[in-house]
């Protein structure tokens, strides 16, 4: 390895870092602009939903309320089926 070498990787690394550098403060300044502009659009939009109609406030209680779902047997039987399991009936004394 000869000294010309070094001195080429460290221009070119200090070349990159330059570049790197420069990346990051658009990067940043973009992301402060795009948070800022995010903001004011989503309050903007607030603001209109409430003069529009689209600001629903739903009252405790009021919540649909999900129902478990209901399974016939040959649906369930189907089910394990598809994920490998084997289901046995057992008889009226507990045996298999």
């Amino acid at each position: 390895m000869d000294q010309e070498t070094v001195d080429q990787a460290r221009k070119e690394a200090g070349e990159a870092y330059i570049v790197f550098e420069k990346a990051m403060k658009a990067y940043e300044a973009a992301s402060t602009d795009w948070l800022r502009k995010k903001g004011i659009f989503q309050n903007l939009d607030y603001q209109l939903a409430m003069t529009d109609g689209r600001f629903k406030v739903i009252p405790p209680g009021q919540k649909k309320e999900k129902k478990p779902a209901t399974l016939t047997l040959e649906q369930i039987q189907n089910i394990a089926d598809i994920l490998g399991i084997k289901i046995e009936e057992e008889d009226e004394e507990g045996n298999e």
